[in-house]
């Protein structure tokens, strides 16, 4: 399965917030089997992860102009999911595109989330300052 988290300020130096918690998930992610891509702009501190592709577009401040690049970058990733934080809508654009209809029967979500009793990404991992 493919995940895309989106955010465009994900670097190798941070200050808390949703950042820190993509910076954590998508390695923890990646261990349990997943595709995990990351989305964000261009940062004099880049951020690169063992086995996780990252998608560097161009900084600007004009957030509409984000939001299609964004867009674009995804159409052409076609990730099973996506994951932003609703700060500034990143992902406006692409929510809106018209999908293709699913075809076949649907399947449960594979471990962890398709297994209750599961706690793979419950567990705490130690964070190191």
């Amino acid at each position: 399965m493919h995940l895309a988290l989106v955010h465009r300020d994900l670097h190798a130096v941070t200050r808390g917030g949703i950042g820190t918690l993509y910076r954590a998930l998508a390695p923890r992610l990646r261990d349990a089997g997943y595709d995990v891509a990351l989305i964000t702009q261009h940062s004099p501190h880049p951020l690169a992860l063992e086995g996780i592709r990252v998608f560097t577009l161009p900084r600007t401040d004009d957030l509409d102009r984000h939001r299609q690049t964004v867009a674009a970058t995804l159409t052409a990733l076609d990730p099973d999911i996506v994951e932003s934080s609703s700060w500034e809508a990143e992902t406006l654009h692409y929510a809106r595109l018209p999908r293709q209809p699913l075809t076949g029967t649907s399947a449960p979500l594979p471990p962890p989330w398709g297994d209750p009793m599961s706690s793979r990404l419950a567990q705490p991992s130690r964070v190191h300052a």
